[in-house]
């Protein structure tokens, strides 16, 4: 979910690309608003259709307290988790950098970790997860591997990330891994980000693929080196045309192309798997073994990419890669030929599932459409207008849930609030 700001969330309409990546080329790329694919041939034990026309919700959530205020507390929030004790941890990019936050319920902060590249400390973070009993999994691409810290916030230990690369580029290979807990000890569940090959690379060349080997794989932390499991492997669409790159004098053939099919992904707290990976609205649920046991499905259509949203496509990654990038670097970059219709997906803390999809009234790059709230056993609560609720950050025990509010001065407070029963 990889930056200037170190952090990264799946893109999606609404939030426009912050810049990414360690190379300004790359980084430009790794921008864009990646979201297509193609409809999945399910095969599960269930399959449940789901009405078409929406049912409208009301997003009048109890406030529970305000973070931020009246100080700027933080500087750009990129994602939150809850813990099972109701704790807020944050990931906040400031200064260049990133740091890790846990919220006391008076509202306090406490950091956890340090910039730096010793033991413990963070140089390039891209993401965390929580761990049971509180603790905490961030990703450091410096140590290629994750930091684990306890409940109290103190470093426990490193958990290297296997690998056959060779030097920074297994750690470069991990660009753009996202994780989340997979609910059941010092495991996560984790999309890898970028694939590589360099089997030429004593002739100067290397070839990536920006959406990587499309598989979920589980990742054990219990030793000093990562397990990384095949969990599930994912629908993927044809292969995007590689666009040649000179990053360092090194030849890169990035494969890779605008509105490209995201996933989506998330797990139930009892371990369930919830899957998005097509551009139709079409939802998985899968056990812990990754074996699909229940597919949700709305009759809703992606969006044509016509030339008049590839160019302003390609015009938002200039404008999000400041100098680094122009449209001539751009040109042979191809795209998917639809956008998805699901842009997001999270799963609640009980059982929900909250997906936000596109809104075709709207243009690509504005903002995004109503958010849909489901059941676990396959059922429709309703919709929330785009502009009645936002998706939020964070789902937490007892209906809590985190959201984002940004002022006129961009300053950015955090909103607790908590769910009415029936939505949780």
């Amino acid at each position: 979910m990889s930056s200037s700001s170190p952090f990264s969330r799946s893109a999606h309409l609404g939030r426009r690309a912050t810049g990414r990546g360690a190379v300004s080329a790359v980084g430009a790329v790794l921008s864009a608003v990646a979201l297509g694919g193609a409809p999945p041939q399910a095969s599960a034990q269930q399959i449940v259709d789901l009405p078409g026309e929406d049912v409208a919700l009301q997003a009048d959530f109890e406030e529970v307290r305000r973070i931020g205020e009246p100080h700027a507390l933080f500087t750009l929030i990129m994602s939150a988790a809850f813990s099972d004790d109701g704790q807020l941890h944050v990931a906040d990019v400031a200064g260049g950098g990133a740091r890790l936050l846990r919220i006391e319920d008076d509202g306090t902060t406490r950091e956890i970790g340090r910039p730096g590249q010793g033991p413990g400390e963070f140089s390039s973070l891209t993401h965390f997860a929580l761990l049971t009993g509180g603790r905490l999994a961030a990703f450091d691409m410096f140590h290629n591997g994750y930091l684990v810290f306890g409940s109290d916030g103190r470093f426990e230990r490193a958990v290297k990330m296997p690998g056959s690369l060779g030097g920074g580029m297994d750690a470069f290979s991990n660009m753009g891994r996202t994780a989340v807990s997979a609910r059941d000890g010092d495991a996560l569940i984790s999309k890898q980000g970028m694939s590589m090959d360099i089997s030429e690379m004593d002739a100067g060349r290397v070839r990536a693929g920006m959406s990587g080997a499309r598989v979920l794989e589980r990742i054990g932390l219990e030793g000093e080196t990562a397990k990384l499991d095949t969990l599930m492997r994912l629908w993927s669409p044809p292969a995007a045309e590689a666009v040649e790159q000179n990053v360092g004098g090194l030849e890169l053939s990035l494969a890779m192309r605008l509105f490209d099919p995201e996933v989506h992904f998330d797990v139930l707290s009892d371990g369930t798997l919830v899957v998005a990976d097509s551009t139709t609205y079409v939802v998985k649920l899968a056990g812990r073994d990754g074996s699909v046991e229940k597919v949700l499905r709305r009759p809703l259509s992606p969006v044509e990419v016509t030339r008049r949203i590839l160019d302003r496509a390609k015009v938002a990654m200039i404008e999000a890669s400041g100098d680094d990038v122009g449209i001539d670097e751009l040109e042979d970059i191809g795209s998917y030929d639809e956008i998805s219709v699901i842009i997001e997906l999270k799963a609640g803390w009980g059982e929900t599932i909250w997906v936000r999809r596109i809104d075709p009234g709207r243009s690509w790059d504005e903002a995004a459409g109503p958010v849909d709230v489901l059941t676990r056993d396959g059922r429709y609560l309703g919709s929330f207008a785009a502009e009645a609720a936002a998706m939020p950050l964070a789902f937490g025990p007892d209906g809590l849930v985190a959201y984002v509010e940004t002022d006129a001065l961009d300053l950015q407070t955090l909103v607790i609030k908590r769910l009415p029963a029936e939505l949780r």
